[in-house]
């Protein structure tokens, strides 16, 4: 079931239903806390939604369980989405 949520939230979250794919990613994570792809969804997705506290805590933690892991690419890119996340709070246009 693990693969298909993240499927289907992956196009909810490419056709703008943000809500739901926030929904089946907390499912996600419910059942594998240890999915690293699934934080870094889960923070795009609480951006589009301007839970901007709620963002960064998941690309924190999110880059926490895929650096234990070992999964360097899902890290980097929770990474550089936390700094460019966090010099627009800092710095807005």
């Amino acid at each position: 079931m693990q693969l298909q949520t993240l499927e289907w939230q992956t196009y909810s979250f490419l056709v703008g239903e943000f809500e739901q794919s926030y929904d089946h990613l907390q499912t996600v994570l419910k059942e594998n806390e240890k999915y690293s792809t699934a934080y870094s969804l889960l923070g795009k997705v609480c951006e589009k939604l301007g839970r901007k506290d709620e963002a960064v805590a998941v690309y924190e933690k999110g880059i926490g369980v895929a650096s234990s892991q070992g999964d360097m690419m899902p890290a980097n890119e929770m990474q550089s989405a936390l700094i460019s996340f966090v010099v627009v709070l800092i710095n807005p246009i």
